[in-house]
């Protein structure tokens, strides 16, 4: 191999340096934005966890609650007087008056 020809292998080898310089940045950036996404979906995933538990510690309560408590923490009077109704007319009392 003589200089000529040495010369042209680092030519080529420097432009496949510059070539997987570029490539590498390319796949930096790409794995930056990926890692953000990833960040992204982590952080929303442990707020659905966290409703999740939430609510299920809800539906717990909720379950294991009489219906006196149900009624007072979740119902209005109003609630309490149109269920009153339906229940005096599922009995067949408080009929219609003529």
């Amino acid at each position: 191999m003589n200089v000529k020809d040495t010369l042209i292998e680092i030519q080529k080898l420097e432009e496949t340096n510059r070539i997987l310089r570029k490539e590498n940045d390319n796949l930096i950036l790409k794995i930056k934005e990926l890692k953000r996404q990833l960040d992204e979906a982590t952080d929303e995933n442990l707020m659905r966890i966290e409703e999740s538990n939430r609510l299920f510690n809800e539906l717990f309560e909720i379950k294991h609650m009489s219906m006196w408590e149900f009624a007072d923490k979740y119902c209005s009077d109003k609630d309490m007087e149109e269920a009153g109704h339906a229940l005096a007319r599922s009995f067949g009392i408080g009929g219609q008056i003529i």
